[in-house]
C-alpha cells in the first residue's frame, strides 16, 4: 500500500513540474520530434513509427511507458542522448513496461 502511494504522489510530482504529452496509440502519420518541452511521455498503448517517417527524441526526453505500451519502428528512430542529458525509457506504473520493437523493415542509420 504504501509503494502504490509513494509511486502515485511520484508520479503527481513528475507531473506537476515537467507537465507531460500523453499519446494513447496508434501511427504516426508524418515526422515527429518528441523534445523536452512535452517531456515525459506517457505511452498507453501501442505506438508505430511506419516505413518512411521518422520518429526523433531528443535528449534528455523521459518516456514513461504503461505496461501495455510499445514501441514499434519500422521506420527510423532517432534518439541520441548525452552522458548528461539521457534519453530515459521507464515504466508509469509499478509493472513492467511494454516494448520497443524494430521491425524488420526498420531503416537502418
Amino acid at each position: 500500500c504504501s509503494i502504490a502511494l509513494t509511486a502515485l504522489l511520484l508520479y503527481s510530482f513528475i507531473i506537476l513540474i515537467y507537465g507531460d504529452t500523453t499519446i494513447s496509440s496508434g501511427t504516426l502519420s508524418g515526422n515527429e520530434l518528441w523534445d523536452n518541452n512535452g517531456s515525459p511521455y506517457y505511452l498507453s498503448g501501442t505506438v508505430t513509427v511506419p516505413s518512411g517517417v521518422t520518429l526523433t527524441i531528443s535528449a534528455g526526453v523521459t518516456l514513461m511507458m504503461d505496461r501495455a505500451a510499445s514501441l514499434v519502428i519500422s521506420g527510423k528512430l532517432v534518439a541520441i542522448g548525452t552522458q548528461g542529458s539521457p534519453i530515459i525509457f521507464t515504466n508509469s506504473s509499478m509493472y513492467h513496461w511494454g516494448s520497443v520493437v524494430f521491425a524488420g523493415d526498420s531503416e537502418k542509420s
